[in-house]
């Protein structure tokens, strides 16, 4: 309701009375009927509420490149020949754009690769991102937060099959809002009234037809320090 709809159901309330008042109404049914009428309520528009005690950040799936929207990510496994001259190839995962109602609130990313509680290397962060919260001006968008997946720095095997997918998950949450100590999803889990938002990308990885890695998009062949 309107600040001017309660205005006007008051002037029509006063109206009211006064008509009432000068209809020469009884006395003691005169006082019942003010009285009735003071005590009335207008009611009052209530507006949605969520229910949850810390609304999640949210991933804008639009602002992550759309070279990296593909359901599969083509990557060549680094050769020794681009080793030996100082290169390799990875991709770049990026998220542009996280969006935090709450500006002051500080905010977490962290990086999974092959996410999976029964193998133990699985579920170490490959890398953490902080998003801190500000009190200097009510932006509600942080980032970007880049992840550089190269499979020989997480332990992948250079001897599995070509073709292998390995999927890499970005965790975004309130920092105070990981429970580090839970065993059930290591360094994932939420506590209670907390919540995380997750986008998985899926990398699938060639052996190259020569003796370099291709730099093909979203894929890049990144040379020197």
């Amino acid at each position: 309701m309107t600040r001017m709809s309660r205005v006007t159901s008051g002037d029509s309330r006063r109206q009211f009375r006064k008509s009432a008042l000068s209809r020469g109404f009884p006395g003691g049914l005169r006082l019942a009927l003010l009285s009735l009428l003071a005590g009335c309520l207008l009611p009052q528009s209530v507006d949605p509420i969520d229910s949850r005690a810390h609304i999640p950040p949210s991933i804008r799936v639009e602002s992550i490149p759309n070279d990296q929207l593909a359901p599969l990510l083509p990557l060549d496994r680094t050769t020794s020949t681009d080793t030996a001259v100082g290169c390799h190839c990875s991709i770049k995962l990026t998220v542009n754009q996280i969006e935090e109602d709450d500006p002051v609130v500080d905010l977490v990313a962290r990086w999974f690769v092959d996410y999976d509680v029964n193998v133990a290397r699985s579920v170490a962060i490959v890398k953490q991102v902080p998003l801190a919260g500000t009190f200097d001006n009510t932006q509600t968008i942080r980032g970007p937060v880049v992840y550089e997946f190269q499979p020989d720095a997480v332990g992948i095997p250079n001897n599995e099959p070509t073709g292998a997918v390995h999927l890499i998950d970005l965790v975004v949450g309130d920092a105070v809002g990981f429970d580090d100590n839970a065993t059930a999803l290591p360094f994932r889990t939420m506590k209670a009234g907390y919540e995380a938002a997750v986008y998985r990308f899926a990398v699938q990885l060639f052996s190259p037809p020569g003796a370099l890695c291709r730099g093909q998009l979203p894929a890049q062949r990144v040379c020197g320090p």
